[in-house]
């Protein structure tokens, strides 16, 4: 009985062992696949990071080729020590990029220069700036210096501190020595407008005195009896002396044109023109109309009614009909406005269409034409981003045109 238990009880254990045994070995096998499946994972997972690597590499690559290659010197620096600098610096300086790490900023800075930028830097390193930009001056390796624009800006780390200082400088020397140029030439500007004011108070006075002397005596002397042939000199000299009285303040209103301060107002073109012709001598056989919608603009007032004023005495003083007319008259594009003074009096030969837009040229020889009246509206216009023209018809009618910029007369620009 006790053999048949032992059998009984060996049975049950082997079936254990087999059972054990075929569990062991379903897990193996599980075990197994899992390797080769972790296997392949890991094979993948490196060939993606070989990939990044070869990715990083690369871009670090071209990020190291766009910082050597740049257009613009570019520098790295912790406080005023420079830790990396790119070759187009370098050659700004005369220096081996090599020579450069290691140096302080202020070591290759204008002695006047070095103060701004240091406390400069010294407020991006508190945190106090995020960035900044200068113009300043650094030191070639021979002694000589250059202008160039800097602008500094914080590099930080992944906890947010400051890394290192990313200064980036364009070289602006031929600027700086075209800017120098330019203000040497707004003084000697200055200069010659100061010395034509003072030309101008000598002509309007001293010139002018002698003339009103002259004219003074030419009074007296028409009391007195003279002859015929004696009182035609006479005449001829007071004309001389008008037309020559005339010329001095044509002279002298040209001269002030540029000089006198732009005391900008908004005016009314239209009540403008109104003034204008209420100081004019019109002739009750001539009459004046406006056409168009006249605009507001910002201009010098002064300077626009002597425009107008020239325009329509030249139109009056020229106009030989029975009947005179006169029309001004305003248009407009996107850019500029039209203005026209339009008459039908004796009309101008177009040969001397441009002529008369110089300086002491006139078509008559009376005492009151200077040639100066058109090459001054034709002056203040320009000023006015404008330009002027004439169409005309000999023995029918003249037209004159003239443009103001609106980017001028309206934005004050």
């Amino acid at each position: 009985m006790e053999a048949s238990w032992l059998h009984k009880r060996l049975k049950r254990e082997k079936a254990a062992r087999f059972h054990a045994e075929t569990i062991l070995e379903e897990k193996s096998r599980e075990l197994f696949f899992k390797n080769k499946e972790l296997e392949r994972l890991n094979q993948r997972l490196n060939a993606n990071l070989e990939a990044r690597d070869d990715q990083l590499n690369e871009l670090k690559k071209e990020h190291f080729e766009l910082f050597e290659n740049s257009a613009v010197g570019i520098v790295l620096s912790q406080g005023e020590k420079i830790l990396q600098t790119n070759s187009t610096f370098a050659q700004m300086l005369g220096y081996e990029k090599e020579e450069l790490i290691g140096k302080t900023v202020s070591a290759i800075s204008h002695k006047h220069d070095r103060g701004p930028s240091v406390d400069q830097t010294q407020k991006l390193n508190n945190r106090e700036i995020n960035g900044f930009s200068m113009q300043k001056r650094y030191e070639r390796r021979n002694g000589s210096y250059f202008w160039a624009s800097t602008h500094v800006s914080e590099i930080l780390d992944v906890q947010g501190e400051t890394k290192y200082s990313l200064a980036v400088i364009v070289n602006i020397h031929e600027q700086k020595i075209a800017e120098n140029k330019l203000n040497q030439t707004v003084e000697q500007l200055e200069e010659i407008n100061a010395n034509l004011e003072g030309f101008a108070h000598i002509v309007s006075h001293d010139l002018k005195a002698p003339l009103t002397g002259i004219n003074t005596v030419l009074g007296w002397m028409s009391h007195e009896a003279l002859g015929s042939k004696m009182q035609g000199y006479m005449h001829q000299m007071k004309d001389r002396v008008t037309k020559m009285n005339a010329l001095i303040e044509g002279i002298v209103s040209y001269s002030r044109v540029s000089q006198s301060q732009e005391e900008r107002v908004l005016i009314d073109v239209s009540e403008l023109i109104d003034e204008a012709i209420q100081l004019l001598q019109v002739p009750l056989h001539i009459g004046i109309e406006k056409q168009g919608q006249f605009p507001n603009l910002y201009v010098n007032k002064a300077k626009l009614t002597q425009v107008f004023s020239n325009l329509l005495d030249n139109a009056i003083r020229h106009n030989d009909k029975p009947q005179g007319i006169i029309r001004v008259g305003v248009r407009e594009d996107a850019d500029y406005y039209h203005f026209t003074v339009w008459d039908n009096g004796e009309g101008i030969d177009n040969q001397y269409f441009t002529r008369i837009f110089k300086m002491f040229n006139t078509l008559t020889q009376n005492g009151k034409n200077t040639g100066i009246g058109l090459s001054l509206v034709k002056k203040i216009i320009e000023e006015l981003g404008g330009r002027i023209s004439v169409d005309s018809q000999k023995g029918e009618y003249t037209q004159f045109e003239f443009t103001l910029s609106k980017s001028i007369c309206i934005y004050g620009k």
